[in-house]
């Protein structure tokens, strides 16, 4: 796997240009489950759990693989989708459950449960991404419901304001990501769109071009 950056004007989201970070392939094995960024890290979780990361350079040159050490991650046939919060790396099981592994430097800690309410739970729910110490989860007609997270403890879902994001998944929508204050759809025709989040408020939909 090719990795692809983008750099541009953030505030006014026009002008970025696509390019391709030199160095190592990432996640180019038939047994790469899971991809998530952690800082200036890429961490590769394979089917048996073992974690792989990546550090990429202020160059942008992604170095070469090593394995973390410590216990599996997200191994399990009934492990979802799996996100990053800081130095911690969230499981999200398909019952709602959620584990965590802090990790520090090249260790990753024992998996141990969030409390509170389950996240993600329902057949309907396709995306989970993180934002600050927030988990949005977004549903197949594009409503956003949000879980604010209190050290190891997961609050009630709440829903945002404002339209509905990445809608049309899978016919048109592919990938969603979160950077910042935003949330970021990307199509399959390539085009980028981004929202603008203010607090529980979804922004209307921008084209990055």
């Amino acid at each position: 796997m090719r990795i692809f950056c983008s750099t541009g004007n953030t505030n006014s989201l026009r002008r970025w240009v696509i390019f391709p970070l030199p160095g190592h392939p990432v996640a180019f094995n038939p047994q790469d489950r899971f991809v998530v960024t952690m800082g200036n890290r890429i961490l590769v979780t394979v089917n048996d759990g073992r974690v792989f990361g990546h550090d990429v350079d202020g160059g942008g040159i992604v170095g070469p693989a090593f394995q973390l050490g410590g216990p599996p991650v997200a191994f399990n046939p009934q492990d979802n989708f799996v996100v990053t919060m800081g130095n911690r790396i969230l499981v999200t099981t398909k019952d709602g459950r959620v584990f965590g592994h802090d990790v520090a430097g090249t260790t990753i800690g024992p998996a141990f449960q969030l409390g509170g309410p389950p996240v993600a739970s329902n057949p309907q729910d396709n995306f989970v991404v993180t934002m600050g110490n927030r988990i949005l989860v977004i549903v197949d007609d594009g409503r956003v419901f949000g879980h604010d997270i209190n050290g190891n403890t997961i609050n009630p879902a709440f829903q945002f304001g404002g339209p509905p994001v990445a809608f049309n998944y899978p016919e048109i929508d592919r990938f969603v990501v979160s950077t910042g204050n935003r949330i970021l759809v990307t199509t399959k025709d390539g085009r980028a769109f981004a929202h603008q989040i203010d607090d529980s408020m979804i922004g209307s939909a921008s084209l990055i071009n």
